[in-house]
């Protein structure tokens, strides 16, 4: 479920667009204006939120009103669809949709997410052709495991000694409150934790990992039966092109 400031700042490029500069006054013609994909109570639940950070959510209502100037100066309705799952053949996420432009909108705050490619069906299934999967197995443990157990065990040493000794038993068997707590250790440190000692294991494992990722893409795309390339080849570019794109943004 999206957190109260993912929808506050979708919402707010909603009301931008719309050519709705103070939000925080309720008009009849707003569940006409999102046709029915606003509620009342979600719509309080952001009036909550836009007050506790109104400087944040003013710079994405302010996004919003300067997309209204340049390019939708004659919209009234939209389609605020970020709280729903979408389906994992959507080549680009959209949290707006407005109808009579048929225009997705994606709305990002403090992300560098820039594509929803996992590493598998970017570096396997892409290059293969083939459709994308929604579960796979850790990419860091099949392309250097060795390089993650070590970084794995410099942390347990000085973190908690009870943790599983292999890695892999740590993914499995570890419930997201304590990597959380892990994570919280990894921030703050403590006696004896070498911070420059961890970011020499991790960048090391991350080289190893970014190689082995490049070797797998290229490997797959090379095997490639010729009568399957074109189709490939443009599916390659233009998810490419995407990450470029965001990227530069």
């Amino acid at each position: 479920m999206p957190s109260l400031k993912t929808n506050a700042t979708e919402l707010s490029v909603a009301f931008g667009i719309l050519g709705i500069l103070n939000p925080e006054i309720l008009t009849d013609n707003i569940q006409i204006q999102f046709e029915g994909t606003l509620e009342f109570k979600t719509y309080q639940q952001y009036i909550r939120e836009f007050e506790r950070d109104a400087t944040l959510y003013l710079q994405f209502l302010q996004i919003g009103t300067t997309l209204r100037n340049v390019m939708f100066q004659e919209v009234n309705r939209i389609h605020w669809i970020g709280p729903q799952q979408q389906a994992s053949t959507v080549s680009g996420a959209k949290d707006l949709y407005i109808p009579v432009t048929n225009t997705p909108i994606s709305v990002k705050n403090d992300s560098n997410i820039v594509a929803n490619l996992s590493p598998q069906n970017l570096f396997i299934n892409l290059p293969r052709g083939e459709s994308v999967q929604s579960l796979s197995e850790d990419w860091f443990i099949q392309k250097d495991y060795l390089g993650l157990q070590d970084l794995y065990e410099y942390v347990r040493k000085f973190y908690n000694t009870n943790l599983p000794l292999d890695v892999r038993d740590f993914y499995r068997n570890t419930s997201r409150v304590g990597r959380k707590l892990l994570q919280n250790f990894l921030k703050n440190g403590s006696n004896g934790f070498d911070y420059e000692v961890f970011i020499r294991k991790y960048l090391t494992m991350c080289r190893n990992v970014s190689i082995a990722s490049a070797d797998e893409f290229n490997n797959n795309l090379a095997r490639l039966e010729s009568n399957r390339r074109v189709a490939v080849f443009e599916n390659v570019i233009k998810q490419f092109l995407e990450l470029i794109q965001l990227h530069m943004c």
